[in-house]
């Protein structure tokens, strides 16, 4: 198992963090709107991350 910034669903989600901030700065998105993006983004990497230990614990009991 990878730890969670050798992914590629951190990175994905770090730019897109940072994006949407970036974008914010540039008058193009309001603070709701980051605010939202981000959390999104962040409950995505959450869930996904918990699928992928998820199939790792069982694959781990059923070689056990």
């Amino acid at each position: 198992m990878k730890h969670g910034y050798k992914t590629t669903e951190f990175w994905i989600t770090a730019l897109s963090v940072i994006a949407t901030a970036i974008m914010a700065g540039l008058n193009l998105l309001s603070a709701d709107q980051v605010a939202i993006a981000s959390a999104v983004a962040s409950g995505l990497y959450a869930i996904s991350r918990g699928l992928a230990k998820r199939n790792v614990v069982w694959r781990d009991e059923i070689v056990n």
